[in-house]
């Protein structure tokens, strides 16, 4: 396993979106220190403070945030066979 990029408490401006229909090539872990709404299987999810999520390579991910957000992430790369 191998960390590829990491940030903490990163902030993004009101009206942050990600929109990655396709994924991204690396597993993400993100932990949302401010509410986020996030599609899962189609539903979108409105987070509270802390909310986390660990997302598997080429899976969808949307994320829009309504108000400032301050989040973690980090992208890792590796064969953890799931």
């Amino acid at each position: 396993m191998q960390i590829e990029s990491v940030r903490h408490d990163w902030p993004e401006a009101a009206g942050f979106t990600i929109s990655r229909p396709s994924g991204y090539s690396l597993y993400t872990f993100l932990h949302f220190q401010t509410p986020i709404s996030i599609e899962i299987d189609g539903k979108i999810i409105n987070t509270r403070p802390g909310a986390c999520i660990f997302i598997a390579p080429g899976f969808p991910q949307y994320f829009y945030a309504s108000d400032p957000l301050i989040h973690n992430w980090i992208h890792i790369d590796a064969d953890l066979g799931i």
